[in-house]
């Protein structure tokens, strides 16, 4: 693989955060609390966290598998694993009519290579696919794992072909995953090929989500040590999600702020579906409902986007700022409820459509009615920005990788989920400052009720004569409320001193 071009360095300049995405001095307001906050975020801590992550998502690849054969045929050696991608043949079958002994004895003049890189992404498909690879065992090695981490696939099927005999397996998200050979998030097959044998390896994927041509070939503690690696990198994504959880609903209970409790729906929600999109949630919560399993993840995100709409209405305080906008984005929100379910309706090929419309369309609507309110100081909506951008560039990440853009490996492959992280924690912490400035805003509200009364005591006490507050039987003017005395007899004789009454 080829490493990565240097990435050109983004001066952000002397402007704020908004200043910087929009390229325009902020439109002139009234002063606000929010806008007397002190930005609690830095310039430079926001450059070192931008640089951080793009150093993390983007490690430069190393090409590991030198001399490992010539197209249709992979030469196994010592290393520990392999891309199964460059030797792979593949037949698209159309009329799903295709058989396994019909496609291992066809001539390979009808027969494509695979892309030059180990993923290739085909998109959604009506046909099903086959792939074929000879595979030489020149290693000491004999236990091997074949594996295809994308656990949306709906059913994957393999033949694998030695001296010993032809072995038959298969797996995919409509299988319950206790019928699974390999205990594994996405899919996994054992081969068995002792050193200095051959043997042929044929392929069958037929899936209504999209097609993916990505496997690895790895010795058996090679995989071992990557599920170890795999299976931390997700448990540390849960966990933190987990924390942001509790934070919120602890501040949810001694706060009273709606939109807290809607955060913690939305991180709910998302993080459920990024557990379904990588097979975790199948393995660990609903593996033995495949209808579920196949469905979960656009069910899931559905309901997200509705959260994350009504959520984004509480947070940039729509009310005040964009009050029309504020009943699109509800309208939106109603919208996606339903169409969440949508999978069950009409199967997965039209749901994914209208959530690929969603996801579209709903970030950029976002991000730009974000940068207009926080050109008008509501400093809040900069996290909020700069929340969104750390998901979307782990998400485009992820989808270059995808695509054999950028080399696939654990951190291009985990980029999205590093990417919705960062964007938890900032929009956490977004949540304080918003709560900050609706502090700072009762307070100077309060003070100015405050002084107000303060004023108006003063006035009475300079024109209001005691005989009148003791005839009322109280101590101060103060004490006096409407409707405390009535149909009492008084008699006051007001004197014009000083053009009083005029």
């Amino acid at each position: 693989m080829k490493r990565l071009s240097e990435i050109p360095e983004v001066q952000i300049g002397d402007c704020g955060p908004a200043e910087w995405l929009v390229g325009a001095p902020p439109i002139p307001q009234k002063e606000s609390a929010f806008s007397r906050i002190k930005d609690p975020l830095p310039r430079t801590v926001l450059r070192w966290a931008f640089w951080a992550i793009l150093v993390l998502l983007l490690p430069a690849a190393i090409d590991a598998n030198p001399d490992t054969g010539s197209p249709s045929r992979m030469i196994i050696n010592e290393s520990p694993e392999f891309e199964v991608g460059p030797f792979l043949e593949t037949l698209e079958d159309s009329k799903q009519n295709l058989d396994y002994e019909t496609v291992r004895s066809l001539d390979a003049s009808h027969f494509k290579p695979a892309d030059s890189l180990n993923s290739l992404n085909l998109g959604f498909q009506h046909s099903d696919y086959w792939g074929r690879v000879d595979l030489e065992n020149r290693s000491k090695k004999e236990h091997f794992f074949f594996s295809h981490p994308i656990s949306l696939t709906d059913h994957l099927e393999i033949w694998f072909k030695t001296r010993a005999g032809t072995t038959h397996l298969k797996s995919g998200d409509i299988y319950p995953f206790s019928e699974k050979t390999v205990p594994y998030y996405g899919h996994a097959f054992r081969l068995d090929l002792p050193p200095g044998e051959t043997g042929q390896l044929v392929i069958r994927m037929h899936t209504t989500s999209a097609i993916w041509f990505s496997f690895g070939l790895e010795t058996e503690d090679s995989f071992l040590a990557s599920q170890e690696q795999d299976y931390l990198l997700l448990g540390g994504y849960a966990g933190l999600m987990a924390v942001m959880i509790v934070y919120n609903l602890v501040m949810f209970f001694s706060i009273r702020d709606g939109s807290f409790l809607t955060y913690i729906i939305y991180i709910l929600l998302f993080a459920l579906s990024q557990l379904a999109l990588k097979g975790i949630g199948a393995q660990y919560i609903w593996g033995e409902w495949p209808l579920w399993n196949n469905y979960s993840f656009l069910v899931l995100v559905g309901l997200a986007s509705a959260a994350l709409l009504i959520f984004s209405v509480q947070f940039l305080n729509l009310s005040q700022y964009l009050p029309g906008m504020r009943y699109f984005l509800l309208g939106l929100a109603i919208v996606a409820l339903p169409a969440s379910l949508l999978p069950f309706l009409t199967g997965y090929a039209t749901a994914v459509r209208i959530v690929n419309i969603y996801a579209l369309i709903l970030p950029v609507l976002v991000i730009c009615i974000a940068i207009w309110i926080a050109r008008k100081g509501y400093v809040p909506a900069q996290y909020y920005i700069f929340a969104f951008l750390f998901f979307f560039a782990g998400a485009m990440i992820f989808s270059a990788a995808a695509r054999g853009w950028l080399p696939a490996n654990i951190w291009t492959a985990n980029a999205m989920l590093s990417g919705s992280a960062v964007q938890v924690v900032l929009l956490s912490l977004g949540l304080g400052s918003r709560i900050n400035g609706l502090r700072l805003e009762k307070e100077k509200a309060q003070a100015a009720t405050i002084e107000t009364q303060e004023n108006l005591l003063r006035v009475f006490h300079r024109f209001v004569p005691r005989q009148f507050i003791e005839h009322l039987k109280v101590d101060r003017i103060e004490e006096l409320r409407l409707g405390d005395h009535i149909e009492q007899e008084m008699t006051v004789c007001f004197c014009d001193v000083r053009s009083f009454t005029t």
